[in-house]
């Protein structure tokens, strides 16, 4: 992955473009990513996928099970934290942003529709995530599909280099972000 840091302006798109490859390449560093909420005034961290990803509006799109505790944390508290890590190239993005839950919308059908028939079970399932498994049904009839869809308010980018570390953050003001040079 390269990062073209001459300017902030750069940089952003640089990590935006890697963002939207991620969502459309399984073999991409940042395809994985830690998610953090919040419940009950404890940390929650956990990896999920990138499913999809828009620069224009920036937002994120992952899939979950809706009994899954995500789904509850983020309908009590919707601030949500995301780490991508690319060990290849040093860089280290921080997200945050505001989530969102899509379950039995237009949104979640026009996910649903790209999921492949074998990982139906996976979101059709009754049994919460974390929870031990009960016996499937022959043919499951309820869908616990969800998209978290997260609008992006702010970047942080770190570039880690034997040469010095650079690091941005960037904050959204009505449709731009603006950036900054920070202290690594």
């Amino acid at each position: 992955m390269v990062i073209n840091d001459s300017s902030l302006p750069q940089l952003l798109l640089s990590a935006l473009h890697a963002l939207s490859e991620a969502a459309q390449n399984p073999q991409h560093p940042f395809r994985s990513f830690a998610v953090a909420t919040v419940w009950e005034g404890q940390p929650f961290t956990r990896t999920v996928i990138l499913r999809d990803f828009t620069a224009e509006p920036t937002q994120l799109f992952f899939f979950t099970h809706a009994l899954s505790p995500k789904v509850s944390h983020i309908r009590h508290q919707p601030e949500m934290a995301c780490l991508f890590y690319d060990s290849q190239s040093g860089c280290q993005l921080r997200l945050k942003g505001q989530a969102h839950v899509h379950q039995d919308d237009q949104l979640a059908q026009k996910y649903w529709s790209a999921v492949p028939p074998s990982r139906y079970g996976d979101y059709t399932h009754p049994t919460p995530p974390g929870h031990p498994i009960l016996p499937p049904s022959p043919t499951p009839t309820l869908n616990f599909f969800s998209v978290i869809r997260t609008e992006i308010y702010e970047v942080d980018i770190l570039l880690i280099r034997k040469q010095g570390h650079k690091r941005a953050t960037f904050h959204k003001s009505a449709a731009t972000f603006n950036g900054l040079w920070v202290q690594p």
